[in-house]
């Protein structure tokens, strides 16, 4: 597919704008970069005339920019922020989607701020605490703190059902996990701190968090769903996110993990039996699976209901 099929789809009026403001911030932080000259010749590039050293009141750089035409707009800022053109359309766009887009549905919501370094680490963290109904959202360093903050990023920071801070010795270094971590202070959601080979300083410093050090991303996965199950306000969000783990389980070692976590739970909701129900039948690897049997036979009769569960529509 030609990469630029989606540039040429139109871009909103807020999205323009979005764009146009980041070239904006962009040429007044770094104006000893952009001397008159050189915006200058940025302009005429593009068929825009010459600013006007003359009127104070003429139109600047990013306003004459304004009218260009989409795909010129994107090549403009492109020129201006160093950014490839599709990650300029990505970054403005993201703004105008659902601010849940970037969770999967129906799951705890953890933003896991670590060192890009350790990302491959991190991610088999994430894979593990998904078997048990988390979303882990790998957050990273990789941007530096003179780039724009990533939109997902601060979105998820604005969304996120709890953060666990993975403190390698890099990222006490690491501006963009300092942000991070000062965000999910402000925001005052559950929070955790593995020390991975560093203590962490500052505010979050003033109390002994517990080390991981030396563990797999198995065992760190563990500690973070035990630190997720403390928190009474996380219990809805964390049976929800166990039943979307058993439902869309694709073996039966999973969905077995899945059912044992929920049989700890100390009730359901209506809606949540039902969703059992339906995972039961509709998902193979949950109405075949002894695991399932062992662990939600007892459960459901301990709150005397049937077992297995009959299908929605067909309850007496």
């Amino acid at each position: 597919m030609d990469w630029r099929a989606d540039l040429n789809m139109a871009l909103s009026n807020k999205v323009r704008f979005r764009i146009l403001a980041q070239v904006d911030e962009h040429l007044t932080e770094y104006r000893d970069d952009w001397p008159l000259d050189r915006q200058d010749l940025l302009l005429t590039t593009y068929g825009l005339g010459r600013l006007d050293r003359e009127d104070a009141y003429a139109p600047g750089l990013s306003v004459r920019a304004a009218t260009l035409p989409d795909v010129s707009l994107l090549e403009f800022a492109e020129s201006v922020l160093g950014e490839p053109m599709d990650d300029v359309k990505r970054a403005a766009s993201s703004a105008d989607g659902p601010a849940d887009a970037n969770w999967r549905n129906g799951m705890v919501r953890l933003f896991l701020s670590h060192s890009s370094i350790h990302r491959a680490f991190v991610g088999e963290i994430a894979e593990e605490l998904a078997k048990l109904g988390v979303h882990g959202f790998v957050a990273h360093d990789s941007l530096t703190v003179d780039d724009y903050w990533s939109p997902q990023i601060e979105a998820c920071l604005q969304t996120m059902d709890a953060f666990v801070a993975l403190v390698h010795p890099e990222f006490i270094v690491s501006q963009w996990c300092q942000q991070e971590l000062g965000w999910a202070l402000g925001r005052g959601v559950p929070k955790l701190v593995l020390r991975l080979g560093s203590d962490i300083g500052g505010p979050a410093g003033a109390r002994q968090w517990p080390s991981a050090s030396g563990e797999s991303a198995r065992q760190v996965a563990t500690r973070i769903y035990e630190f997720i199950a403390g928190y009474s306000t996380l219990e809805t969000p964390m049976a929800d996110g166990l039943i979307t783990a058993l439902a869309t389980a694709n073996n039966f070692t999973d969905a077995g993990k899945a059912a044992d976590a929920i049989a700890l739970l100390p009730t359901l909701s209506e809606p949540q039996w039902a969703r059992i129900a339906q995972a039961f039948h509709a998902n193979s690897q949950v109405g075949g699976c002894a695991l399932v049997n062992r662990a939600l036979g007892p459960y459901y009769r301990k709150h005397s209901r049937d077992w297995p569960p009959p299908e929605i529509g067909t309850q007496r």
